[in-house]
């Protein structure tokens, strides 16, 4: 997160739970921390994610928003000031919030940053873990996912792009912020459509707007 020419290593590893201790304990506690609908992640003071739940790797992974999730690189540079700053004040022990813009400055994203007990022995002597609490700033509208597959069976990428639809974005740019096709797009509107019996998108925004 230091800068433009730091170069991205990947996602960050966050589907093994520990092998230590209690194996089944792990395991539950893994499953009820990616079932929460707030992105939960734990980073070090350089930016570096350590641990990412299920919702918070799907957040990381908005490339409108995220240059590089592995290390927090963000397109919108006072964004990413903010962040790093944050993140600096909570490996000093004081918790802050910030909200985060996607690449053309529109809010996105609202981080409570704090401080962790734990510190991580690593070569260059301890490090400070920091956690981030991370949830989207849906735009006037929007649906919770939840809601779109208990009533009509959606998945979780058929909700986002229809909630995408529903708050009047256009098509091609949810595609650009996927990093996916026009034609993947349009292949899950098909789908959407399907499921919740209409046969125009006109329609599912009208229907859906009496939510």
């Amino acid at each position: 997160m230091e800068g433009e020419g730091q170069t991205c290593e990947g996602n960050p590893d966050v589907s093994t739970p520990p092998q230590h201790g209690s194996e089944t304990t792990a395991l539950l506690g893994l499953e009820a921390v990616n079932a929460l609908s707030v992105g939960i992640a734990v980073v070090d003071r350089r930016g570096s994610v350590a641990f990412a739940n299920a919702k918070a790797m799907e957040l990381l992974e908005r490339r409108a928003i995220f240059r590089c999730s592995a290390s927090l690189l963000l397109h919108d540079l006072p964004s990413q000031d903010a962040l790093r700053r944050a993140i600096a004040a909570a490996g000093d022990h004081v918790s802050g919030a910030i909200r985060l813009r996607d690449r053309d400055a529109h809010p996105a994203i609202s981080v409570i940053v704090t401080p962790l007990g734990a510190r991580t022995e690593t070569a260059d002597g301890p490090r400070a873990r920091i956690l981030l609490a991370m949830n989207e700033l849906f735009p006037a509208g929007a649906i919770p996912n939840v809601w779109l597959a208990q009533l009509f069976g959606l998945t979780p990428t058929e909700s986002r792009v229809t909630n995408w639809i529903v708050t009047g974005r256009p098509i091609e740019e949810y595609a650009q912020d996927r990093g996916v096709s026009l034609a993947t797009v349009r292949s899950q509107i098909k789908t959407v459509l399907a499921k919740t019996g209409m046969s125009r998108q006109v329609q599912l925004v009208a229907a859906l707007a009496r939510l």
